[in-house]
């Protein structure tokens, strides 16, 4: 739980954001942003990326806030390794200028 709402705290951070989940969920998106976001992550880390590049386009992000608690049942499938493979998307999406965040075709 620890890892997970520090991996929250820090995406907020970077992004300057006021979601409380960054990792999973629910999502809707429009249709354009799906077709020319250039996604990079093939892997866990897209779930982030995918919510990141909307973020940093300025898309408009409604929320249904989630509160965290502890597994009851069950192991995470999730390990310090994966989580730590979060962080290039975080920082790559953050850093890049937005026009290289959209394909060549929605330019």
């Amino acid at each position: 739980l620890f890892v997970s709402k520090s991996a929250q705290w820090l995406c907020k951070l970077v992004y300057g954001s006021k979601l409380t989940e960054f990792t999973y969920g629910f999502r809707i998106y429009k249709v354009p942003i799906l077709l020319h976001a250039n996604f990079k992550e093939k892997r866990h880390p897209f779930f982030l990326e995918s919510l990141l590049v909307p973020l940093r386009l300025g898309c408009k992000i409604a929320e249904i806030p989630v509160s965290w608690t502890p597994r009851t049942e069950g192991k995470s499938v999730v390990d310090i390794m994966t989580l730590l493979t979060y962080l290039r998307p975080l920082f790559t999406v953050r850093f890049t200028r937005k026009r290289k965040l959209m394909t060549d075709a929605s330019r």
